[in-house]
């Protein structure tokens, strides 16, 4: 989504509105300025109806406003130089301050936190003092704390700058040295005259990749008998950007767990010199769910070197899985959850109840769900869907194409669309706005991912796709597998068909489905499908 909003801000496509800022012009979006900006919606109310095209800013730089613009489209700022870093985020706060955009303020703020040294400290106070950045002040106040701080500060040109808007300045500051912190509280309270909020957070946020594999068993009881120690490694599979493999010990992993079945992960292949892994396994039942009792508890471990192994020695009592419901078919399944630790990173502390503000899909679902803005209605068998011609076009070059392209509908209002119905439609929609998906029965994931398959097939929303796709995969089993198959040949998804024929490669899962209605249906529109299962590679 952001690169696509991104794309339509530099190239100006579909615009419908110019800035021009002491004599750069900026092409935007009137519908995703206000759903960012609550003073953009204003504008863009009052500007439609005097047919304003173009509308000047006199006071404020180029590079700030296309920054800030950057932001709306994009929920983040464009790379800038370090030298320059402090002042764009002190003239950016102003602007995110003007255009009401409460995310960006407090990205500036935790920024002008950041730059905070001996040599800053008093120019960061006063732009606090001037444009009332109660928490930026209190920053500044706990540097000050330390008495050789506040001496080295005093020597620079912006105390002498401050002391002329705040002459008892250096008294406060005095009074605040190394004093415990509920009265560095109480004598901020006297420089900002009110109240700060007595109550913060920080975030410590880590950051990783998660993965998993499935191990399936075919012909379980002909693995027995190998001997303890005995082991039959998986194919390999990559998360986090190495590769891993699960060893299956059937007849346990040592003489002491002879009567367990035993599994482990074991790291194949790495660049890296470290690997922190967390990791866990679960015995899943015939609908691909795991079983909670044979659900491992995560364990977190540091690989070191390839080969390095996390071993359950007692991962399930053979009896008990012989005498089970899990094992079908001689066949029974094993799903490997891999999380690896990517890093950490801490974010800056903010007042409790100042939570960062909602980004991009929060504020797009909010004006997709009141139609606030709207400028074009779709009719789907009777369901009206009011949306935003510009966001659709941004998202999808069909859009792009009915409404300002070729296929242009002479402006029309009301668009009606057919073959498709309104639950998939609406579904759509809101992946438009907002990048993600409302919640979806387990029930009914199949039909639906089909349906959504082809309305982003229809529309070209190709993140879509790959998202229906993987749905797909995912729902694969002897009940599905023929219908999906017919559907994956159907519309040429060849991810799905992939995974359909890996599935049927197992001649228990081949021999299961051969007789349902589904398989009946497959070969009239696949008629040499066996042939073309049982001699694949």
């Amino acid at each position: 989504m952001h690169e696509q909003l991104a794309r339509i801000l530099a190239t100006g496509e579909a615009a419908d509105v110019t800035f021009e800022v002491r004599g750069s012009t900026y092409a935007a979006h009137w519908c995703l300025l206000a759903a960012r900006s609550s003073v953009f919606m204003a504008q863009s109310l009052l500007f439609k109806e005097s047919d304003t095209t173009c509308i000047r800013i006199h006071d404020m730089e180029p590079r700030v406003f296309k920054a800030m613009l950057h932001f709306i489209y994009t929920d983040s700022l464009p790379e800038i130089d370090d030298g320059e870093s402090m002042e764009m985020a002190q003239l950016l706060f102003v602007a995110a301050d003007r255009y009401n955009l409460k995310k960006l303020k407090l990205i500036c703020q935790n920024a002008l936190c950041s730059c905070i040294d001996t040599s800053m400290v008093m120019t960061v106070l006063a732009f606090a003092g001037q444009h009332g950045c109660l928490e930026l002040k209190k920053a500044c106040f706990q540097f000050l704390t330390s008495f050789q701080n506040l001496k080295t500060a005093i020597r620079s040109d912006a105390f002498e700058n401050i002391k002329t808007s705040q002459p008892n300045i250096l008294e406060v500051l005095v009074a605040n040295v190394d004093v415990p912190q509920d009265m560095l509280r109480s004598s901020e309270h006297d420089l900002a005259g009110g109240d700060t909020p007595a109550h913060t957070s920080s975030s410590i946020v880590a950051e990783g990749v998660s993965g998993s594999h499935v191990l399936t068993v075919q012909g379980y009881s002909h693995t027995l008998g190998l001997g303890v120690c005995r082991q039959i490694p998986s194919g390999l599979f990559s998360v986090g950007g190495h590769t891993w493999k699960i060893i299956y010990y059937p007849d346990g992993r040592s003489t002491d767990c002879a009567d367990w079945i035993s599994i482990s992960l074991r790291l194949h292949h790495s660049d890296a010199t470290q690997v922190k892994v967390r990791c866990r396994f679960s015995l899943l039942d015939q609908v691909g769910k795991p079983v909670i009792k044979y659900t491992t508890a995560c364990h977190t471990f540091t690989c070191s070197a390839q080969g390095h192994t996390i071993e359950f020695p007692r991962f399930i009592r053979r009896d008990e899985l012989d005498s089970s419901t899990y094992v079908e078919d001689n066949c029974f399944n094993i799903r490997c959850d891999v999380s690896i630790a990517k890093g950490i990173r801490r974010q800056p502390t903010i007042p409790l109840g100042m939570a960062p503000p909602c980004g991009l899909a929060h504020q797009f679902g909010r004006i997709l769900e009141t139609g606030q803005g709207a400028d074009v209605i779709f009719e789907v068998s009777g369901e009206m869907f009011a949306a935003h011609r510009r966001l659709l076009v941004a998202r999808s070059s069909v859009f792009m194409a009915q409404l300002f392209g070729p296929m242009k509908e002479n402006d029309a209002t009301c668009i009606r669309i057919n073959g498709m119905e309104p639950r998939v439609f609406r579904m759509m929609l809101y992946f438009i706005y907002t990048d993600s998906l409302p919640h979806i029965d387990d029930s009914g994931i199949k039909e639906v991912a089909q349906h959504l398959f082809v309305a982003a097939d229809r529309y070209d929303l190709q993140r879509l796709k790959l998202i229906c796709t993987n749905m797909l995969c995912n729902h694969i089993d002897t009940i599905t597998v023929a219908t999906t198959l017919a559907f994956a040949k159907q519309h040429g998804c060849d991810g799905v068909k992939k995974a359909c024929f890996q599935f049927l490669g197992s001649f228990q899962n081949l021999k299961a489905i051969m007789g349902s209605d589904g398989f009946e249906h497959l070969k009239t529109i696949h008629p040499h499908i066996l042939e073309e299962l049982l001699t694949q590679d």
